[in-house]
């Protein structure tokens, strides 16, 4: 029989406290981080929603000016004016957040982004003098306005 000296009452209290009390910080601790990125998630789709509704309601509303043919304003100038009043400031500061969101949610932030960057693209390579350009142009644009209804209502879905 070997010898095991008597563990006082006390030290098993105070163990037993700490440990109940870590795992009881931690998970504080957890559901408190979990809170914030839900939050963080909601104020990206929202402010995300915000971004992507404008830009593709102005891209449409450009869509419905060229394909009206109205006045002295050409197709040219539309494009060239679109591609310097789109802004993708919501994305670019929280393209390290995006994270945070679905994963249907990030791919449809991704195409509609993709396609706008291919339309500001296009639109700045080419000056739209062509009859081919204009309808390039005009197609993209049809898709900007597309992918950036089908992306509004993903995030919509989700806050």
């Amino acid at each position: 029989m070997t010898f095991q000296p008597p563990i006082p009452d006390a030290m098993v209290g105070a163990v037993a406290g700490a440990i109940v009390g870590s795992v009881g910080t931690f998970v504080a601790g957890e559901i408190s981080r979990r809170k914030k990125e839900k939050k963080t998630a909601n104020r990206i789709r929202t402010a995300l929603i915000y971004e992507i509704y404008t830009v593709s309601n102005l891209a449409s509303q450009v869509q419905e000016f060229v394909n009206n043919d109205q006045g002295d304003f050409s197709e040219k100038d539309a494009f060239s004016m679109l591609k310097t009043v789109v802004h993708k400031d919501v994305y670019s500061a929280n393209s390290d957040k995006i994270s945070l969101l679905s994963e249907p949610e990030i791919s449809h932030i991704v195409v509609f982004y993709t396609t706008l960057n291919r339309f500001s693209k296009t639109a700045i390579e080419n000056t739209g003098t062509s009859e081919d350009t204009s309808e390039m142009l005009s197609e993209l644009l049809s898709r900007v306005t597309q992918k950036g209804e089908e992306c509004v209502k993903v995030l919509d879905e989700n806050r």
